[in-house]
Order: C-alpha cells, then structure tokens, then sequence
C-alpha cells in the first residue's frame, strides 16, 4: 500500500521546552517497495516511523492508500515496527515466539508448524527452533523480530535501524534475508539506515529528512543527480 504523510507535524514537550520534531512534513511512500528513509541523527525519521504507526500524535493527514488514518488505533493497523531493540517473549521458544501472530489467525496447528518451519528456513533458523531468546545471538534475535513481522504479513513493514548493533557480517546477512522475504511478500517497507553503500543497491524511492522537514525524495537516479548535490552543500551525514 502507498503510505502519504501531508503537512504533518510532531511536538514533543510543553511551553519553552518544546521541540518540533517533524514540521510541515509531507512526503509518500511506494506501495511495495523499498522505501528508504534517510537523513542525519535528529533528523526525525524515528519520529515519523512513530507517527506512521501511530505511536504518536501530531498535526496533519496520514493516508493508507485511499483511507485516511488520522484516528486510527496501533492495535487496529496491520503493521508491522521493528526497532533496534528486540521485543521477544523470554519465555517462549523460537518456534512459539515466530507463531504467536498466526495464533491470532484462525490457522490450524498444521498450517501454523508450515508457516514457521518455511520462514525458520528462509532465515536460516531451524536449528534454533526449541531455543529460548536469551540463548540467541543478537543478530539471530533480530532475525526472529523479522520473522516475526513478516509472518503477519504485515503491510507496511517499518525498519527503525534493526540492524545497527550488529556487526558488518551479520547486518549484511539479516538485511539480505529482509529484502528477500520483501521480494515475495511485496509489502511496502519503510527502512531507516545509515549504511549507504549497503542499501543503495536496493532502495527504489527515498526520502530525506533534515531538521524535521523533508529535504529530497524520488527514486534512485533522483537521487543520484540531487540528493548528492544537497549533502555536499548541506554537509550532512547521510
């Protein structure tokens, strides 16, 4: 689904203390594609993968496709918001933590054991099945909040930097699993990163966030021939 933000503001505190962490933001998002989402620390991307998600208030319109969501609730949106902190049941096994949102799809426990095996084995986890969270590897518990997410089918998926505790070996391979289950699921995927090199093979539209406003977006050549040209009068780190 496209995901459209119009005039959209957010502000954190009160009085004098008040930050305007995203103003006057209007921007889109390509229906199943690889959408990065780019710009300096304190830009406000987390702030809008927030507000997308509905996390947060703010000012301004949030379309979904045709239908506006101004008002609707996080538990009602068929979303899925990975962050860098894993949000796993520890108590729960690798398999059961995987099923948990197809319990809550009237799925039959053969479907269920289908579902998990096929994505344990796309993400290279059958191995960990009957293995509890605190057991894992950091990059293998981020595999599993990908698996997770993408089990839902989940549509947008919103990647808040999963993968930016890992080391370069790791991240590179949890982000070429990501981008493989995106590949069949075709959801729109909304990935914050800083790693240029490693996502601008694959990224098919942009938007570049500076201070809370949006500074460039459009596809891979726009971004070749303008946001080049806007980091190097701005100076900021991508």
């Amino acid at each position: 689904m496209e995901i459209r933000l119009e005039h959209v503001a957010v502000t954190y505190g009160k009085g004098k203390e008040q930050d305007q962490a995203l103003q006057d933001v209007s921007c889109a998002f390509e229906s199943g594609k690889i959408n990065w989402l780019c710009g300096a620390s304190g830009a406000g991307k987390s702030t809008l993968l927030r507000y997308i998600a509905r996390l947060i208030p703010g000012e301004g319109h949030l379309w979904f496709d045709d239908e506006n969501m101004d008002h609707a609730l996080p538990q009602n949106l068929h979303l899925a918001y990975v962050n860098q902190e894993t949000d796993l049941y520890p108590n729960l096994t690798v398999f059961d933590n995987l099923a948990f949102p197809l319990k809550h799809g009237h799925y039959d426990r053969d479907e269920v054991v289908r579902q998990v095996t096929q994505m344990a084995e796309a993400l290279s986890l059958s191995p960990c099945l009957g293995v509890l969270p605190r057991y894992l590897s950091l990059g293998q518990q981020q595999l599993v909040m990908l698996g997770k997410a993408f089990l839902r089918e989940a549509d947008p998926v919103l990647l808040d930097e999963p993968f930016s505790h890992l080391d370069p070996e790791t991240r590179s391979f949890v982000f070429q699993k990501c981008l493989a289950l995106q590949k069949v699921q075709k959801n729109t995927l909304i990935l914050v990163s800083h790693e240029e090199n490693e996502i601008m093979p694959y990224f098919d539209h942009f938007v570049w966030l500076e201070r809370g406003r949006v500074l460039a977006e459009g596809n891979h050549a726009q971004y070749q021939s303008s946001f080049l040209r806007l980091q190097s009068q701005i100076g900021g780190r991508v």
